[in-house]
């Protein structure tokens, strides 16, 4: 039977605070996404509703970002664009107040029971400031609806995107909780560090996965770097619509170039896994552990149903791969 942590303290949470945390793990559950699953695996009860309610915090603005903004005709989101970029402003400033625990919910806020939840748990922590402002960079981004011109570019829009929230899994599986609940983590660096090359392998997984279903969205949820493009000699509209129609084979090039980007990173990932092993709570290990895996199982399927169905991949050009 899979293990539930209830994220309630019935000895110390008002019924104010407790039905904000409930909110949060009922937002935290809404998607049968990989990090839910295993969560249920903390040790601790503390843990865990710092797990829901930073996941909570991040998925409400992703999701007013992808979509209920960059779904929308074009004429709508030029239309809604200031007001998306107040939207995130907001968010970003609820988030940093609940990081000295000085969140206050007012009439206008955005998601109020989220950030009084945030408000409990996030001021007892070394999370900082950092992680928030991030993702809200990136989520501007989204909304301008820049093109990723690089590799380059397509890294630092990763920082945000998935980096932050990598980190902050990673924070909460390696700190300390004192009697206070207070979160303390004394790792010989910081958090990020260890999730990047994990949290761009997980992207990739997921462009790759989710290819068939964005395509079908406004490009901008394409997040593809434009070189890739260029190295291929295919258009961004010419890929897109090659998936529509499912000509699959035309769009090979590029495949092989983001799963030689994913298989890189895998290996990379797995490097970070090994210096975790020596700075991670055994049981918390194993679940960074099980996370990987999990990605590197999807990776697996997709690049063979890839391979089958392009008929397998052209010769890689390492120059350009």
């Amino acid at each position: 039977m899979k293990k539930s942590l209830s994220t309630r303290d019935e000895r110390r949470d008002s019924p104010e605070i407790a039905r904000a945390l409930d909110y949060c793990d009922h937002v935290s559950s809404q998607r049968n996404n990989y990090l839910k699953r295993v969560s249920q695996f903390l040790p601790d009860r503390a843990k865990y509703r710092l797990f829901c309610t930073t996941y909570a915090a991040m998925r409400v603005i992703d999701d007013a970002v992808d979509e209920e903004f960059l779904t929308r005709p074009e004429n709508e989101r030029v239309g809604r664009r200031d007001s998306m970029y107040g939207l995130i402003d907001k968010w970003l400033r609820q988030a940093e107040a609940a990081a000295g625990g000085a969140y206050r919910t007012i009439s206008s806020s955005f998601e109020p029971f989220v950030f009084e939840a945030l408000n409990v748990v996030l001021k007892g922590s070394q999370i900082g400031l950092g992680p928030w402002r991030e993702l809200a960079s990136s989520m501007k981004r989204d909304v301008a609806e820049e093109a990723l011109d690089t590799w380059n570019d397509f890294l630092r829009y990763c920082e945000g995107a998935c980096v932050a929230p990598a980190a902050i899994f990673l924070y909460i599986l390696g700190c300390r909780i004192d009697d206070q609940e207070r979160s303390h983590l004394d790792w010989p660096e910081p958090p990020d560090s260890y999730a990047r090359d994990m949290a761009i392998f997980c992207y990739l997984v997921h462009i790759l996965r989710d290819l068939p279903e964005d395509v079908q969205k406004n490009r901008q949820i394409l997040t593809i770097p434009l070189e890739f493009f260029t190295r291929t000699s295919l258009r961004a509209h010419d890929f897109v619509t090659a998936i529509r129609k499912g000509e699959w084979k035309a769009t090979a090039p590029l495949l092989q170039i983001l799963v030689g980007r994913a298989e890189e990173y895998e290996q990379r990932a797995e490097e970070q896994l090994e210096r975790l092993s020596h700075i991670m709570p055994k049981r918390e290990y194993r679940i960074v552990w099980l996370l990987h895996k999990l990605y590197v199982r999807t990776f697996r399927r997709l690049r063979r149903k890839y391979e089958k169905t392009l008929g397998g991949f052209p010769p890689r050009d390492l120059e350009t791969a």
